[in-house]
């Protein structure tokens, strides 16, 4: 699905490279810009637009994927609680998985609990790639990391961690 994981395959298997094409997976199509349509499930994302540019409203970082150490969601956290310093925003990060209560325990310490928000596997994500005002792709590592090309498909402004993986491919320079 990207050079690094083309990359890391041919390093296990010597002369293979040229039997070796990269994919990317198959992640923007109509369907979602349908969907994004659909109203937001989060209080945070129907605040009315307004309220934002007249600093009545927080803007919301937005990060998804897995809850597991893979992902660093706990280096997200800690530099969100960090940028409140500079500008007041919200955090919103979707998904589930075992490190739920390693990040709740987190924003509570940090106390972040009324600007971090982790309401869990969301079945239609796609209205908070729309509204969000960043996207972040925290990850120590990305096969191809999808919500990656989705934000950037919605116009999105994205930051990335410099990881092994899809990001490297996705984000030249």
């Amino acid at each position: 699905v990207s050079e690094d994981v083309a990359a890391a395959l041919c390093a296990s298997m010597p002369n293979s490279r040229n039997k070796i094409s990269v994919l990317p997976n198959p992640v923007v199509s109509e369907r979602i810009f349908a969907l994004a349509e659909l109203p937001a499930a989060h209080p945070w994302l129907t605040e009315d637009v307004s309220d934002l540019r007249n600093g009545n409203a927080f803007p919301i970082v937005l990060g998804i994927g897995r809850l597991h150490p893979q992902k660093d969601f706990t280096t997200l956290i800690e530099a969100f609680a960090e940028a409140q310093q500079l500008r007041r925003a919200r955090l919103i990060i979707l998904g589930e998985g075992l490190e739920r209560k390693k990040l709740e325990e987190q924003v509570a310490k940090l106390g972040l609990g009324n600007m971090v928000s982790l309401p869990g596997y969301v079945e239609n994500p796609f209205p908070y790639l729309k509204r969000a005002r960043v996207f972040v792709l925290s990850s120590l590592y990305e096969g191809m990391p999808n919500a990656l090309l989705q934000a950037m498909a919605f116009g999105t402004p994205v930051i990335a961690t410099e990881c092994n993986g899809g990001a490297r491919d996705i984000l030249t320079g």
